[in-house]
């Protein structure tokens, strides 16, 4: 299996396209990032499942086990997915299914990177299945269309799409209901008496998708077909906001067009919310003329205190930091490491003195220094209070912490008393003795048993109008 691997990847390497996605139908199937030149998916034939015995490192195997359609005499059948760990490959369970024609449907959803994802599904049609396997087809194709991503349906469906026969024609009426694009257009089975384009390529986005290659493939009676795949990065998708625009705004004409603006009319309503909506719409209407509401596209605020000699230190650094990784040269690094000290140098000073002179601008208003202030101290992380839901867990914790603090304090306060040679007493009322009585009398310790608690809180019931709402120790 890894021998044949192997071969599929060098096959792949051929192309030259960068950034693209590398498809096989039939024999095998490949997801390949064409920069690096590695498969990253692949999907071998039925006719290999027999010695697929083992999962290749790094690899992730999906497959739908089928073995009716090689027959009892034959090891094997069903569909299979190798798909590497670092992408995002997901089954759609829901959709997979193998038909009671033995039709087989296997439906991934695909992410590879930052480019949109996409549905693939690999499928296989035995040579004995009825033509209404199309009836399976579309509940699945109709399905995955709501979706509203790029769908990419392949394999061996064996109908002859460049030929005449009526399994071809249902094929293509298929595809000409569905509006799906067959990119494979040579024969992809070649015997010595015959020339049939049986493994297919389905897509709704002929755009992305480049046209197909069939490769002469000797593992195999179907030769390889590869698709590529132009994915694009999804755009970075801008926030708006609505607004009055005063770019135009002139306060004397908007004032003189007030004067005119009979306001009078809103007497003519007895309703006070009538006579509301009049004055907004005659106000507003006015308003509009000379400060009409757009639509703004919120864009990255520039750094004000970059300066075009801050921006040429920077590409200086740039450069040389490019120059040093190339050569490796000693006097580059050091080259580099000095005018990236500069860089933050004087982006400091410029920050420095544009926090100056947005404090000088203020004019003494105390409101504007403190969002200046506030702005240019780092904010700190507010780390919020865990508490636990249960009640019984929360009251259990308090009970063990409140218990814990009274041989807590002992023991810092011996520590304290050994480290600073205080004179520590056991008995504190013998160290009370030197307070007067009248003092003594005002503040005194003395020992609190359980049963002066549990007297306490009885005497609160009282005041307690729910007695329900309060969940007592069983101690009490």
């Amino acid at each position: 299996m890894e021998d044949k691997l192997k071969d599929w990847k060098m096959k792949s390497k051929r192309t030259k396209r960068n950034r693209n996605l590398l498809f096989g139908a039939r024999a095998p199937l490949q997801i390949s990032s064409l920069a690096r030149k590695k498969a990253h998916l692949s999907a071998p034939s039925q006719f290999l499942l027999s010695v697929t015995k083992r999962r290749l490192a790094q690899w992730r195997l999906m497959k739908i086990k089928n073995k009716q359609d090689r027959g009892p005499q034959k090891k094997g059948g069903g569909l299979i997915v190798y798909a590497k760990n670092k992408f995002k490959v997901s089954v759609l369970d829901t959709w997979s299914s193998v038909s009671e024609y033995n039709f087989q449907q296997l439906w991934l959803k695909v992410q590879c990177r930052k480019f949109r994802s996409f549905l693939l599904c690999t499928e296989y049609r035995p040579p004995d299945a009825p033509i209404s396997f199309l009836e399976d087809l579309t509940k699945t194709v109709v399905e995955s269309l709501l979706q509203g991503v790029t769908v990419v349906l392949l394999g061996d469906l064996n109908c002859d799409v460049l030929g005449n026969g009526p399994d071809g024609r249902a094929l293509n009426d298929f595809c000409l209901r569905f509006n799906l694009a067959q990119m494979v257009k040579s024969p992809t089975r070649v015997t010595e008496t015959s020339k049939s384009t049986i493994d297919v390529v389905l897509t709704t986005n002929e755009s992305i998708i480049s046209p197909c290659v069939v490769k002469v493939c000797a593992i195999s009676d179907h030769n390889l077909v590869c698709m590529s795949m132009k994915l694009k990065t999804p755009g970075f998708r801008y926030a708006y906001i609505t607004t009055r625009s005063y770019k135009h705004y002139d306060t004397n004409k908007f004032l003189s067009d007030l004067e005119c603006v009979p306001f009078h009319m809103v007497e003519f309503f007895n309703d006070l919310d009538d006579r509301v909506y009049a004055f907004n719409c005659l106000f507003l209407e006015a308003l509009n003329d000379h400060a009409p509401i757009k639509r703004i596209k919120i864009k990255s605020k520039p750094n004000p205190f970059i300066s075009p000699e801050i921006k040429h230190l920077m590409n200086t650094r740039d450069a040389w930091h490019k120059s040093a990784l190339k050569s490796g040269d000693k006097l580059h690094w050091n080259a580099y490491r000095f005018f990236r000290e500069e860089v933050k140098r004087e982006i400091r000073f410029a920050e420095m003195e544009h926090v100056r002179s947005e404090l000088r601008n203020t004019n003494g208003n105390t409101n504007s220094i403190w969002k200046i202030i506030n702005r240019v101290i780092p904010k700190k992380n507010s780390s919020s209070l865990m508490t636990v839901e249960d009640s019984y867990a929360l009251a259990n914790n308090f009970n063990e912490f409140y218990t814990k603090v009274g041989p807590t304090a002992a023991k810092k306060a011996s520590a304290h008393v050994s480290e600073h040679g205080l004179i520590f007493h056991d008995d504190i009322n013998q160290h009370l003795t030197s307070i007067s009585d009248e003092d003594s009398a005002k503040f005194r310790f003395h020992s609190v048993t359980e049963e002066d608690v549990s007297k306490i809180i009885k005497k609160m019931f009282h005041l307690i109008k729910h007695l329900d709402t309060i969940k007592l120790p069983q101690e009490f």
